[in-house]
């Protein structure tokens, strides 16, 4: 696995199934620590240790597990009895192909367009209330335009 690509790919996946701020905190430390590790499949650790490292508490950070495991982020099996669950992040680099990129691009430009559009005011009241007030002001003071003498 790729580092580069693997981050690359977090960030496309995001723009087509985007997932919470305390999911991202967390899929970011177990790609330091698979890092770590030099990218091998499963590796182990403990909920206390990310839940230190994330900051978050229990609850919150298992709903940010599960959130990554539902989009396909990651894998996670629980531990036996005492041991700690072992996860497996899913391999985003081959969202590189340029099939997936195309089709991600798309999305991102729809799902862009139709928030724009949603959310841009048809008329700028604030552009217009900025001009009638300096036009009241000038007529408040009795102040005059002076013309440039020639």
């Amino acid at each position: 696995m790729d580092l580069i690509k693997q981050v690359k790919g977090f960030r496309m996946k995001r723009a087509d199934k985007p997932i919470s701020a305390n999911a991202i905190c967390l899929y970011y430390i177990l790609l330091e620590y698979n890092n770590e590790l030099y990218f091998t499949q499963w590796f182990t650790l403990p909920n206390s240790l990310l839940t230190g490292l994330t900051s978050l508490s229990l609850k919150s950070f298992q709903r940010a597990r599960n959130e990554l495991v539902q989009k396909e982020y990651i894998q996670y099996k629980n531990g036996k009895g005492n041991q700690s669950g072992s996860y497996s992040l899913v391999d985003l680099s081959v969202i590189f192909d340029q099939q997936s990129v195309q089709q991600l691009t798309n999305n991102m430009t729809n799902n862009m367009t139709n928030n724009m559009s949603n959310s841009w005011p048809s008329k700028r009241p604030h552009i217009y209330t900025i001009q009638d007030n300096t036009k009241q002001n000038k007529k408040e003071k009795g102040t005059r335009r002076s013309t440039p003498k020639e």
